[in-house]
């Protein structure tokens, strides 16, 4: 005998900390995994109401209307068994979805994460191309050996104790600052620099101290000189 039905509604806490709605004990229709018999694809239910439905419908959610219900198909987690508790009951009998409503529960669930995978899959190309991209403007002005005054990144010499770069902060728009700090690493060195925004631009002062920043000041004296 089976301590949980798969495929079954139960009473499960999903715990929610931003959504009043699944704060607490809600009926759960809750999967099995393939390969972890402990572990189950919740997906809670919520009572259905014409105005919880208008907003529902538009995030993939479905109706279940065997059970006069709302799959919140964008609130799916993945839960341990002692997440469960007992089985759902209304008036004292279980509450079980038809087998219709539970086909289509299982397709709104895989066209869900397929699109959410591949909108991860779209943003990890244009992420990784607008890196691409920033790095040959940030090796033409920076790390290069023929640096170019010709970069989208300017380059300020006035201060006496470090040098600031300066670009424009759509050249990193879906860059997060952790991919900065790696760029900056590996050209200064850790603790030689700070990143700063202000308004539209991105500035990283680098300190003089830094070999990288005297060799880069050392460059383009070299160059003004044979441009002057």
């Amino acid at each position: 005998m089976q301590k949980y039905t798969n495929a079954a509604l139960y009473n499960v806490d999903l715990e929610g900390k931003d959504c009043g709605e699944f704060d607490g004990e809600h009926p759960t229709l809750v999967f099995r995994t393939k390969m972890e018999k402990d572990v189950y694809i919740a997906v809670p239910f919520t009572t259905y109401t014409k105005e919880r439905w208008e907003k529902s419908k538009k995030h993939m959610c479905c109706r279940v209307k065997s059970t006069g219900s709302i799959a919140k198909i964008d609130k799916v987690q993945i839960i341990t068994v002692n997440k469960i508790r007992n089985r759902w009951r209304e008036n004292g009998k279980l509450l079980i979805p038809s087998k219709e409503d539970i086909e289509t529960i299982i397709a709104k669930v895989i066209a869900y994460y397929q699109a959410s995978l591949l909108m991860g899959l779209h943003d990890y190309v244009s992420v990784n191309r607008e890196f691409e991209l920033f790095m040959q403007e940030f090796d033409d002005a920076v790390v290069g050996d023929n640096i170019s005054k010709n970069s989208s990144i300017s380059i300020d010499f006035s201060n006496s104790e470090f040098i600031r770069l300066i670009f424009d902060s759509c050249m990193v728009r879906q860059l997060s600052i952790q991919e900065l700090y790696d760029i900056s690493n590996n050209a200064f060195g850790r603790q030689n620099y700070k990143i700063f925004f202000s308004g539209k631009n991105v500035s990283i002062d680098v300190m003089l101290t830094s070999k990288r920043a005297l060799t880069l000041k050392d460059n383009y004296d070299i160059l003004n000189v044979t441009e002057g």
